[in-house]
């Protein structure tokens, strides 16, 4: 058999709204995958920049729903950076809708501690006064938990913060803000925080996993605990550059179906599954899969990832100088901070994913088994998406260079 290769892996969680009629359901898809799925990829492309050699994991759904909230409060120029950066729908109308219905739709997801939970947040200086159009817009359609805190006592503070997030995702993330981040000119906190967890369709066997090699480059080398599946069929494509494959979840209560897509490189080169994802639609990659036998090898994860993001944010094209949030507050401010964390856990039962991300606001500032089995190993870089069968719109996305570190 010849020696198989893995590559970084960019992992996509791609979630749809449910319980819409057909109209809403086409334009959601549309959206995802010219809007949402677009704004991932380019935060990938920015974000790598400064990690060429790092792993990366995020939300992009996190990100871009936090900054939802934010654009709902914003005028003019900045509306408009926004709506560039995030493809948000400038028709409030259809963009409320859509966005009620989708949040509706996750936070009834959750059965026995699986499936896929999305909460939001806004906490507010207890001097200022929140305009109520605003607050009105996050608690109708963000379903956005308002609360206040007293800046003049930042431990206080960031503790209530954490708090929230430890709460809505399971206890994987414990703390988004810190004391340093709560200063007496802090207007408020905006917060989004996204939990998934699914069980393995088609799971691995915890006693075939075995120590095995994981290529980090051509020349280097380490052991990791390399789970085996060869039980069934999976989704499988490939190229001369690339091999793909579809790793299906099982369905919790109201749940979409959700699946893993990795591209791994023939060549040890995580440059090649990039590109692969760059050029094609998550959309296109579905209806491409085949349905053969498959044996696959894939690493054991877990990891915590963090940027501060706000830098990636104004590189992306937002003008932190002169913005416009006139619609949440008449004091003028900017966005002092973008946290942003997420957390990764993969093993031969099930997936677990957790983010969140902190806008931090201050002043002035068909099955055809083949002959011989496809091998997936997963044993190098490699890019990893989950993805909402459903909608295609990417909720996680990173690559893995190293499950050691």
């Amino acid at each position: 058999m010849n020696k198989l290769k893995v590559l970084s892996c960019a992992v996509v969680l791609c979630l749809f709204g449910f319980g819409c009629s057909g109209e809403a359901a086409f334009e959601v898809s549309k959206i995802q995958e010219t809007g949402s799925n677009k704004t991932a990829l380019e935060l990938y492309k920015t974000i790598n920049k400064s990690k060429v050699a790092e792993n990366i994991f995020f939300s992009p759904y996190s990100i871009r729903t936090a900054f939802g909230m934010l654009y709902e409060g914003a005028r003019g120029d900045t509306a408009k950076e926004l709506e560039n950066i995030f493809a948000f729908n400038a028709n409030e109308k259809k963009r409320l809708s859509s966005m009620r219905s989708e949040l509706k739709n996750y936070n009834s997801m959750m059965s026995n501690g699986y499936g896929i939970q999305v909460a939001n947040s806004f906490w507010a200086n207890q001097d200022i006064t929140v305009k109520p159009p605003y607050k009105t817009v996050l608690k109708d359609y963000y379903f956005a938990q308002f609360e206040t805190m007293d800046v003049e006592k930042p431990k206080e503070s960031s503790e209530k913060i954490n708090a929230w997030v430890n709460d809505k995702t399971k206890g994987r993330i414990s703390e988004i803000i810190s004391d340093d981040n709560i200063k007496e000119n802090t207007l408020a906190v905006l917060v989004n925080a996204i939990y998934f967890k699914a069980k393995w369709l088609i799971p691995f066997e915890s006693g075939k996993t075995k120590k095995r090699d994981f290529y980090i480059s051509k020349d280097s080398e380490i052991e990791v605990n390399m789970m085996f599946n060869d039980k069934d069929i999976f989704g499988y494509l490939e190229n001369d550059k690339v091999q793909v494959l579809k790793m299906q979840y099982e369905q919790a209560k109201n749940m979409p179906p959700i699946s893993m897509i990795v591209v791994l490189p023939k060549e040890n080169n995580i440059t090649d599954a990039e590109n692969y994802i760059y050029s094609n639609k998550i959309s296109k990659i579905q209806k491409s899969f085949e349905f053969p036998k498959v044996i696959v090898y894939f690493p054991k994860l877990e990891l915590e990832w963090e940027m501060e993001m706000l830098d990636t944010i104004i590189s992306m094209g937002l003008n932190n100088a002169k913005p416009d949030y006139s619609k949440i507050f008449d004091e003028k401010f900017g966005i002092s901070g973008v946290l942003h964390k997420a957390f990764i856990k993969i093993d031969e039962k099930e997936t677990e994913a957790a983010a969140v991300t902190a806008i931090v606001m201050g002043k002035t500032m068909a099955l055809t088994e083949e002959p011989e089995p496809k091998v997936f190993k997963a044993d190098h870089p490699f890019m990893y998406l989950i993805v909402d069968d459903d909608t295609n719109q990417i909720l996680f996305m990173g690559k893995m260079l190293n499950p050691g570190n």
